[in-house]
Formats: C-alpha cells, structure tokens, sequence
C-alpha cells in the first residue's frame, strides 16, 4: 500500500480532457524574433503589468482587448 495516502479531493479536482481554450479556439505556436535585449525588457515589462506571458499580451493585443500607440516616427532602429 502507498505510504502516502490518497487525497479525497485530488480525483474530484482532475480535469479530464485538457484546459478549456480561453477564448473558444484552440492555440497554435507562432514564431516571433526579437534581440534578446528586446527579449528581456518584454518579459520584465509584461510581468510588471500581471500578464502571465508572452502568448497572454499578444492574444489580447490581436483582438484589440488592449490599445497600441502609432509607431513613433522620429525612432530610428539600430540606434
């Protein structure tokens, strides 16, 4: 027999079948390429706000959940 027991609750709190999707369809992978600074900073800035990932922000920034900003005209990239 098990040492440890059986919690009564451990079958009754399973989920069979996986996670429900969030928002009614099913994830697929994409790629996305940043420098690792950019990486970074996004992971830091993403995890100040209380979202839980990369995947979080970006499924709520592609169903316009969340404002973007134009791009600003006077950055140059590479500086």
């Amino acid at each position: 027999m098990d040492k440890r027991g059986t919690n009564p609750n451990s079958l009754a709190n399973l989920k069979l079948g996986g996670r429900k999707p969030e928002w009614g369809q099913k994830k697929r992978p994409h790629n996305v390429s940043m420098t690792d600074v950019a990486w970074e900073g996004t992971q830091t800035l993403l995890k100040e706000k209380g979202y839980t990932s990369l995947s979080e922000f970006l499924e709520f920034l592609g169903r316009e959940a969340i404002p973007i900003p134009e791009r600003p005209k006077d950055i140059q990239q590479g500086s």
